[in-house]
């Protein structure tokens, strides 16, 4: 009953959150809806693709390679308890963008991961919360603790360019 009742718990805890963000996130974008339609900038710098290949592979493919090894191979339910949320959430983050880029064309897209970014931390935080109570593989552990760590550099870069995701004019050097 009590595995149950975890999972009940998280599954509820993120339906709430996907909610509450994107009424909030909708809101926002009704608000903005006479500004002039945005669309991504068309010149990212070279070391931002690069930034966006390091986030697919920390923070894609080596949870989904724990979460397959340890998950299902090794079969420790509670890796896919930690790690489902995870990808679920992840996934819905995208969905998210995707509507606010594509069919609002919103400049809202920009502040989205400032929503989703902590709440992943937070999901990962309880994730491994959940393996040290289990005394579940210390690597595992070890996985969601450098996810952490990534999502919250994620995080600052992030923050750190909302001004060129929203061409945002920049004074030339003098």
């Amino acid at each position: 009953m009590s595995l149950f009742n975890e999972n009940f718990n998280s599954f509820f805890e993120s339906i709430l959150f996907f909610l509450v963000t994107n009424f909030c996130l909708l809101f926002m974008a009704w608000m903005w809806r006479r500004a002039k339609p945005f669309s991504l900038p068309q010149s990212l710098p070279l070391w931002f693709k690069i930034w966006l290949g390091i986030i697919w592979l920390i923070g894609i493919i080596l949870p989904i390679l724990t979460m397959l090894l340890w998950g299902l191979w090794w079969s420790h339910t509670v890796v896919l308890q930690a790690m489902i949320p995870y990808f679920i959430m992840l996934a819905l983050q995208g969905l998210s963008e995707k509507v606010i880029l594509k069919v609002f064309q919103s400049s809202v897209w920009a502040i989205i991961p400032c929503f989703y970014l902590p709440y992943r931390i937070w999901q990962l935080h309880s994730g491994l919360t959940l393996l040290v109570m289990k005394s579940e593989p210390i690597l595992v552990q070890k996985v969601l603790l450098l996810e952490m760590i990534f999502w919250l550099v994620s995080y600052v870069v992030h923050l750190s360019q909302i001004p060129t995701f929203l061409n945002w004019n920049i004074l030339e050097d003098e």
